[in-house]
């Protein structure tokens, strides 16, 4: 038997070769499972190929503003130099706001902040009066527009009307009064009009002299 398959064995390789020069000409065609529309071909141009997702990987990876500048500034904000990094680091801010009795405990134990805003009457409650108080008056609000736009009319109605009114008060003359001449100190004539008469009520009284005391 081992002479007969020794013997046998270049056909067998021979067979095999062509099995396999028939399969790789069927992939190959094109319509074969390589060259077709969406075969291994495109699927590879599409991982390896120009603008692939290889590609799109490397330019994504060397963008200055990429996931790694993100994650170096992430590190860098973290150190334990800087505000955030101490902050995180045990004993820090953050470790005391969630610590038992922190602010966390505070804010939701009993009587605390949001015990407050939800208990009746409280700051919960009151907002949603509040909302109720403005929906219920709202009707009243949008009664309101038709007496406002009433008025404004009226107050574009009158100021049109007093408009003539005005432009015919400024075409009256001014009275004018007689020019008198009165004397200043200096000796000098001065002209100028005459006051209007005043009434007796108004009457200046004649000034008291002053006596001198003799020598």
């Amino acid at each position: 038997m081992v002479i007969v398959d020794v013997a046998l064995l270049p056909v067998r390789v021979g067979i095999i070769g062509a099995r396999v020069t028939v399969m790789a000409s069927q992939w190959v065609r094109p319509d074969g499972p390589i060259r077709r529309d969406n075969g291994l071909l495109d699927m590879a141009d599409v991982v390896v190929g120009k603008r692939g997702v290889a590609d799109q990987l490397f330019a994504l990876l060397a963008n200055p503003y990429g996931p790694v500048a993100l994650l170096r500034a992430i590190t860098s904000a973290t150190a334990p130099d800087r505000p955030l990094g101490q902050a995180l680091e045990r004993g820090g801010m953050l470790e005391h706001v969630f610590d038992h009795n922190g602010l966390i405990d505070k804010v939701f134990q009993s009587g605390g902040f949001v015990e407050r805003v939800l208990t009746e009457n409280g700051l919960a409650e009151r907002m949603v009066h509040l909302m109720e108080n403005l929906v219920a008056i709202a009707p009243t609000i949008d009664g309101l527009q038709d007496p406002l736009s009433r008025i404004e009319s009226a107050s574009r109605y009158i100021t049109d009307a007093a408009e003539p009114i005005t432009d015919m008060a400024g075409k009256f003359p001014r009275p004018r009064f007689p020019r008198v001449s009165r004397s200043n100190t200096t000796g000098e004539v001065v002209e100028g009009e005459a006051a209007p008469p005043r009434s007796a009520s108004k009457a200046s009284t004649p000034k008291a002299t002053s006596k001198k005391n003799p020598r």
